[in-house]
């Protein structure tokens, strides 16, 4: 399998993405400005029946592009600092969220020792700092995510699943995905465009704070009676349309960007690995568990904070709102052919024996001789 132009192709990609991502947060900017004139086409006669576009500035209130345009900003980069400011602890901060616990320098399982010996090879490897090590106990199925800013306060959390029915090589391939996520720079880059998008789901909650719809069914008449009012109808349902569309906008861009990235940390893993069949047996597992999930078997049914962040999601409803492609589609690349899945049923587990100190011979003092004495 050719997996350097894999990875050239997942960055070419997820670069246009990108940049699609920050054109459409320019047009809800635009759009949020259109909608605006136009209200103000609709409730003033002389912007209305203006022949002109010069007519029509000048039946604009001052400063009112420039108020808008700072406002909607100011909505979409204040509701994306917010989001962000909750990560802001680092990696380790999040897994403590999701419920993880750190591993030990020195593991007493042979599965977490053999977490900590794949992160410290690999770290050697690419000359990078060890990212700090989890495991969540109460995830039954197999997974893994990273968190992080960047490699310095990076972590990445193995689901128990993952270490009690995956091998040292498919341990390796799962690790290897995460960490490639990491040098990537994915992990900051889906911070910043799930903050994004979080900003641009604001613009569509000042709509409906402009029309004044909460306020409806309160107690107080007069407020009743204003929102009810058809211009705050008006202003406040554009910008909350507004809003939607440019919110499934972000959001359709933002999967798109995300499923590009797990094929570029695929072809990355593998590449650092050097051996497809690790991955792609974990891949195959993870296929297993998945029809296992739908078949109503308990223990199987995958994270749901953070969807984005983890090795596998079941994702949105729809393929184009996940945050992953198709699991077939990834063991494909991977092996370079279509495979079954591979059960994956709980591996037999040993503790390591604790390493027994070396027998310190006694300390003899030389024999001294008295007088008379042989």
């Amino acid at each position: 399998m050719r997996f350097a132009a894999h990875e050239a192709q997942a960055r070419r990609r997820s670069r246009r993405l990108t940049a699609a991502f920050a054109a459409a947060l320019l047009g809800v900017v635009t759009a949020v400005n259109g909608a605006a004139i136009l209200v103000v086409m609709l409730v003033s006669r002389a912007a209305r029946w203006a022949d002109s576009w010069d007519a029509l500035l000048a039946a604009l209130p001052p400063y009112f592009i420039f108020t808008n345009t700072a406002v909607t900003l100011l909505l979409v980069l204040g509701g994306a600092w917010l989001e962000a400011a909750r990560l802001r602890g680092g990696g380790a901060a999040l897994a403590r969220e999701l419920g993880a616990r750190p591993v030990s320098a020195d593991p007493a399982s042979l599965p977490e020792r053999q977490f900590r010996h794949i992160a410290t090879e690999m770290a050697i490897a690419a000359r990078q700092p060890i990212p700090q090590l989890f495991v969540l106990d109460a995830e039954e199925s197999i997974n893994a995510c990273a968190a992080g800013h960047d490699a310095r306060d990076a972590a990445i959390v193995m689901s128990g699943g993952a270490l009690e029915r995956l091998t040292r090589d498919e341990l390796q391939g799962v690790y290897a995905h995460e960490y490639a996520h990491v040098l990537n720079g994915d992990v900051a880059l889906n911070m910043r465009l799930a903050a994004c998008v979080s900003g641009v789901l604001i613009v569509h909650q000042y709509g409906r704070w402009l029309t004044g719809i909460d306020h409806a069914g309160g107690d107080d008449p007069r407020a009743r009676a204003m929102a009810f009012h058809p211009l705050r109808w008006l202003a406040g349902g554009t910008v909350m349309a507004v809003g939607a569309i440019g919110w499934v906008a972000a959001r359709l861009l933002q999967a798109g960007v995300s499923r590009e990235r797990e094929h570029l940390a695929d072809a990355a893993a593998v590449r650092l690995t050097r051996l497809a069949d690790g991955l792609g047996a974990a891949l195959r597992k993870l296929r297993w568990q998945q029809e296992q999930a739908c078949r109503g078997s308990p223990g199987f049914p995958g994270p749901r904070r953070f969807a984005h962040l983890w090795f596998s999601s079941t994702g949105g409803w729809h393929r184009w709102l996940s945050t992953h492609p198709p699991l077939t589609e990834r063991i494909r690349r991977v092996l370079g052919r279509d495979a079954p899945p591979l059960p994956a049923p709980a591996l037999a587990v040993r503790e390591v024996a604790p390493a027994t100190p070396p027998v310190r011979e006694p300390d003899l003092a030389p024999l001294e001789f008295t007088d008379g004495a042989r």
